[in-house]
């Protein structure tokens, strides 16, 4: 079994690398974001549901590319990721 975040989706993972300035593409088989400061840092996952939660590795490979090419510190990248999905899921239950 692949371990997941039971609190984040890869809907919190997109918004945030978007919000720190990556750029998104997708293939047929990925989603891949770059990040315009460094376009060696390229953050890889394939393309799995906006809806399904993160895998774990994903999230450590992403918050350990951004902190290590200087982007974001991984303290920093934390609390944005948390702050994007309490909002997510604080929507969700004032919605139903």
């Amino acid at each position: 079994m692949i371990p997941t975040s039971k609190y984040f989706i890869y809907a919190d993972l997109d918004s945030v690398l978007q919000h720190i300035g990556c750029i998104r593409v997708e293939t047929a088989e990925e989603r891949v974001y770059r990040h315009p400061l460094d376009n060696t840092a390229l953050i890889r996952y394939p393309m799995l549901p906006f809806s399904d939660p993160v895998r774990e590795y994903h999230r450590v490979a992403a918050r350990q590319i951004v902190d290590g090419f200087g982007i974001v510190e991984a303290a920093d990248f934390d609390l944005i990721l948390f702050e994007f999905a309490y909002h997510r899921r604080k929507s969700e239950i004032t919605n139903k």
